[in-house]
């Protein structure tokens, strides 16, 4: 339910200019951020979110097709719902560490009997399938007033999702406390209409879900407002065992191997209460980091494959992964590649080996590792060796090995039964490689990220709510230039549809971009990208192009265009 009482555009407008000032205020302004206490390390296991378990019965009261305020759900004729889910979003309790204080109050994403206790976030993980539409009730359970940083205002975007503009996420179809919002996710390719055919190279597989209300997002998802969201099909279909007559099961690491990991940066007080600065309008930098909303969690692991989904939460974050051998002494050891298979939303044509994951706020990395080529009792550490100083995105320089350590992985024995799953050569299908016809029959666009009288602005605007920057027509392919202005790093994310990066400074992408779909794609200081999109299809209505340094975003870096 949206607040009547407000003029999206006349608060939007206010909140930019009162964010103007007090940015301006912040250049005189001394670092006044709490140093965080010391915590021991690798005293607590890293948390597995709980599966999400669809309702025994329908929603009560029923889905009608409808979001319940007013939006009818696209397609749900054609594509009703087979399995309903409802999640409470309100307050829950979290501790980050033994030594941090029990029962911190959080925002939460929940199911009844699901949540531990001390664990209020990351929410539950959904697992849906490709052909097998889904409704989600998102019930805002906050009280009518909360104190402290955030918001009781809720809008939940599956970051990713090939979604109809009311399922979306809209920043501006927020859901007030004591209300509730339906989302149909129809689990159609881009491209399928009304056809019923599944185009296996617009299969989405590591999504997250999480907060998007305007002007809150980075601080609503700083308080716990996130989880993931894994889609399957027939060839990653989350059984590694399964003998497939067709071939088309790739048999990736499944089940209790298939792990994801949101990797963030914490900052506290001294009292060990989480800290959040809201005059901050450049971007968080904690200096505490945790996996899952646990800080310097420990994993046990068996000698045989494992995948991870690793996510940067951000808000403003930028990593620079490696996985090192800790010697004997415990002292950095060798580097072990990573063997990418997604970057983001689509698994690529064949799996990459990478000896580091650049990671920007909002991006996925799908990797998969293979303890069994050590011995039982290796440590093994997922460290961070990015140096960033602040909201302008990383410096550039990497730090020594051991200079950042996240999490600390130990292999442990044999598994009870053989490994049977893999890694295949060849993962997906892909679609041939864009030749200049393809780029000069585009509608072109460019936009200039930058910053004017203290907020950060796309074509020197803000966002506004109530105009679209401009409209496209579903499927016309577009050909966007981003130009990065000033000395600040942009990762934008673009909603609905994903892009291929086509060039960088005119040469080539990076080696992780190059045949891989991306929806986070950054924009470093000066430099200009050129992405490409095959059309935004099958749905019409509102979405958004943003920056994911969502602390950048919520003041008021995004705007709004309308597919028709």
């Amino acid at each position: 339910m949206i607040d009547p009482k407000i003029s999206k555009r006349s608060f939007l407008r206010l909140t930019a200019q009162g964010a103007a000032i007090l940015a301006t205020a912040q250049i005189a302004r001394p670092n006044s951020d709490p140093v965080s206490p010391k915590v021991t390390p690798w005293v607590q296991p890293l948390p597995i979110p709980p599966v999400a378990q669809p309702t025994t019965g329908p929603l009560s009261p029923a889905f009608d097709g409808t979001t319940n305020d007013g939006q009818a759900c696209q397609h749900v004729s054609e594509y009703p719902p087979q399995k309903f889910y409802e999640i409470n979003v309100g307050l829950g309790t979290h501790q980050f560490h033994p030594a941090l204080p029990a029962n911190q109050p959080c925002f939460s994403y929940s199911q009844p009997g699901l949540n531990k206790a001390g664990i209020g976030l990351p929410g539950p993980t959904f697992k849906a399938k490709y052909g097998q539409p889904i409704a989600v009730r998102f019930r805002n359970n906050f009280p009518a007033t909360i104190r402290g940083n955030g918001i009781n205002q809720t809008a939940i975007h599956l970051h990713n999702m090939h979604s109809a503009s009311e399922s979306d996420g809209y920043p501006l179809d927020y859901v007030t406390a004591g209300h509730y919002r339906d989302h149909h996710y129809s689990m159609v390719t881009a491209g399928q209409t009304l056809s019923g055919f599944r185009d296996s190279r617009e299969v989405l597989n590591t999504l997250w879900y999480h907060d998007h209300r305007i002007d809150f997002t980075a601080a609503n998802v700083y308080q716990g407002l996130f989880g993931f969201f894994l889609a399957f099909d027939d060839y990653d279909n989350d059984d590694e065992t399964f003998a497939d007559p067709t071939g088309k099961a790739l048999n990736l690491p499944s089940g209790k191997y298939d792990i994801p990991m949101a990797f963030s940066d914490p900052q506290f007080d001294s009292s060990g209460a989480l800290y959040w600065d809201p005059m901050n309008t450049d971007g968080h930098v904690g200096d505490s980091f945790a996996v899952n909303g646990k800080a310097y969690p420990y994993l046990n692991v068996e000698r045989r494959k494992y995948r991870f989904r690793i996510l940067d939460l951000g808000p403003s974050r930028y990593y620079e992964l490696f996985c090192n051998i800790a010697t004997a002494t415990d002292k950095p050891g060798k580097d072990v590649p990573f063997k990418v298979i997604s970057v983001d939303g689509n698994l690529r044509g064949s799996p990459i080996d990478l000896s580091s994951l650049h990671m920007t706020p909002g991006n996925r990395f799908d990797v998969v590792m293979d303890f069994s080529q050590f011995a039982t009792g290796t440590v093994l550490y997922i460290e961070n060796r990015a140096e960033q100083m602040n909201g302008r995105g990383p410096t550039g320089h990497i730090l020594s090995p051991g200079s950042g350590r996240m999490l600390k992985i130990i292999v442990g024995q044999d598994p009870a039964t053989p490994d049977v799953s893999r890694v295949p050569e060849v993962l997906r299908p892909q679609y041939p490689a864009l030749t200049q016809a393809d780029l000069d029959a585009a509608v072109k666009r460019s936009f200039e990220l930058s910053r004017n009288n203290g907020v950060w602005t796309i074509n020197g605007e803000i966002m506004d709510p109530d105009k679209p920057a401009f409209t496209t027509t579903g499927g016309q392919p577009e050909l966007w230039t981003l130009i990065g202005k000033g000395g600040w790093h942009h990762p934008m994310h673009t909603h609905f549809e994903e892009g291929i990066v086509v060039s960088r400074d005119g040469g080539p992408p990076l080696p992780e971009e190059r045949d891989q779909h991306k929806d986070v794609i950054d924009v470093a200081p000066g430099e200009v990208v050129r992405v490409y999109y095959r059309g935004f299809r099958d749905f019409k209505g509102r979405y958004v192009m943003h920056c994911h340094n969502n602390v950048h975003e919520d003041h008021a870096m995004m705007f709004r265009f309308d597919v028709v």
